[in-house]
C-alpha cells in the first residue's frame, strides 16, 4: 500500500535531516519577529504558492527548464540552499581570497542564486540565463541554444554541483549530492556447484529501466 501524508512528510524530513549538517538551534529575537511579521503576506493578498515560477526558454532550452524545476523542488536540495549551507557571496569571497575567481564558474553558487530567486515574493516568469551560462562553462559539450538531452543535462549539473559543494561546512565533505541522488545496485549470484553466494555492489547516480508495454484492455476501441 501507499504511504499516508504524515508518513511521507516524516520520510522527507528524515532525508533532509540526514543530508544536511546540523547547526545549533536558532531562536529569533524580538526584532526578527517584528520584521517577519511586517513582511508577512496573508493569503488574501496573494494566491501564489511559494516556489512556483515559470521558466522562459532561452532558445531551445526546455530540457534545462525541466531539470531546474525538478532540482529546485527537491526537498533536500531546496533546504540545503535555502539553509545557507552554500552561500554564493561567501563562496565568491573565498575564491577571491584563494585567487580562484578566474578558474571557472561555481555551479553551487548558480544553484544558490536560482533557488533563492524562486522563493522570493516575485512570481514573474524567470529566465535562467546565468545558470545556462554557468552550465556552458562547466559542461562545454552542452553549450549552445539547440536542444539537448535532459538526462545528460541532469547528470552534468549534478556532477558540477558535487564538485562545488564538496567543501561546504568548513571543509567537510557532506556528500549532499550522493545522499540525495545516488544509490547502490546489489547483484547476488550463487554458484550452482558450491552454493557459495557472491555479492557485488555498484554505486550509481542514474539507472536505466525497461518500460513494459501493456496490452490495451479487451473492450478498448481499435486503434485507427
Amino acid at each position: 500500500g501507499g504511504l499516508d501524508g504524515s508518513t511521507k512528510r516524516k520520510a522527507v524530513w528524515d532525508i533532509s535531516r540526514h543530508c544536511i549538517p546540523q547547526r545549533p538551534e536558532w531562536m529569533p529575537s524580538a526584532d526578527d519577529v517584528a520584521q517577519m511579521q511586517s513582511h508577512a503576506q496573508g493569503p488574501e493578498k496573494s494566491s501564489a504558492v511559494a516556489g512556483l515560477r515559470g521558466l522562459h526558454n532561452v532558445g531551445n532550452t526546455c530540457f534545462l527548464n525541466c531539470v531546474l524545476q525538478g532540482l529546485v523542488h527537491n526537498p533536500g536540495l531546496r533546504d540545503y540552499f535555502l539553509g545557507d549551507f552554500h552561500n554564493r557571496h561567501k563562496c565568491l569571497q573565498k575564491r577571491e581570497a584563494d585567487g580562484k575567481q578566474e578558474a571557472g564558474v561555481c555551479m553551487g553558487c548558480e544553484m544558490d542564486r536560482i533557488v533563492n530567486d524562486f522563493f522570493q515574493p516575485h512570481k514573474q516568469t524567470y529566465t535562467p540565463h546565468q545558470f545556462l551560462y554557468g552550465m556552458w562553462k562547466s559542461s562545454q559539450h552542452l553549450a549552445g541554444y539547440e536542444q539537448q538531452d535532459a538526462h545528460e543535462c541532469l547528470i552534468s549539473v549534478l556532477t558540477a554541483l558535487q564538485s562545488c559543494c564538496d567543501e561546504d561546512g568548513g571543509g567537510n565533505n557532506v556528500g549532499m549530492i550522493q545522499d540525495l541522488f545516488s544509490g547502490c545496485l546489489r547483484s547476488d549470484v550463487t554458484c550452482l556447484r558450491c552454493k557459495q553466494p557472491s555479492v557485488t555492489r555498484d554505486p550509481f547516480v542514474d539507472i536505466s529501466l525497461d518500460l513494459k508495454k501493456h496490452a490495451p484492455p479487451a473492450d478498448a476501441p481499435p486503434t485507427p
